[in-house]
């Protein structure tokens, strides 16, 4: 199965040689690469770039910014996470794969608060929670909107590792 996009986390400190080359298929890295190399993604906080992929059906590389890397907190990554359901809502985004950045030991809940270990399980829920939250809308649920206002399903599945089934979804 193979997604209509691939998500990119970063921090401002985010460099050419920190893109993790077995996390993301060779175009994904080439246009993440590129894009790090013009300055156009700047890992900016909740700062969001979209490119699109080239081959025989489109796909989207989505980069979220976390911000300044010393003040990296699970409320960065919640708040990633709103920021790419949004972006998934407005682009028409059925399916993203987005690939979990590199992660401290531990991982405060909010800047300046203290790590809490391990950091993965709390991150991919940090995670999860943000996309749900981004993806909510009140006037769905109260019955005044029309079926054109219905927000469609959207998949989001969170790379923590690569195998042979990763690799199949982001190729």
């Amino acid at each position: 199965a193979t997604c209509d996009a691939v998500v990119a986390l970063i921090h401002k400190e985010t460099g050419m040689e920190e893109v993790n080359p077995g996390m993301f298929g060779a175009d994904e890295r080439k246009a993440l690469v590129e894009l790090l190399k013009a300055g156009i993604a700047r890992g900016k906080s909740n700062d969001v770039t979209l490119h699109l992929l080239g081959g025989a059906k489109a796909r989207r590389l989505i980069v979220i910014g976390l911000g300044n890397i010393k003040k990296f907190s699970l409320e960065c990554l919640r708040e990633a996470g709103v920021a790419l359901a949004r972006a998934m809502t407005a682009q028409k985004v059925k399916s993203a794969a987005l690939v979990v950045p590199v992660l401290p030991d531990g991982l405060g809940g909010m800047p300046g608060a203290e790590p809490v270990q391990p950091a993965l399980p709390r991150a991919v829920e940090a995670l999860a929670e943000g996309f749900l939250l981004g993806r909510f809308h009140l006037e769905q649920y109260k019955g005044s909107a029309s079926p054109k206002d219905k927000t469609p399903n959207a998949h989001l599945t969170l790379v923590t590792g690569v195998n042979g089934r990763t690799e199949a979804a982001l190729s």
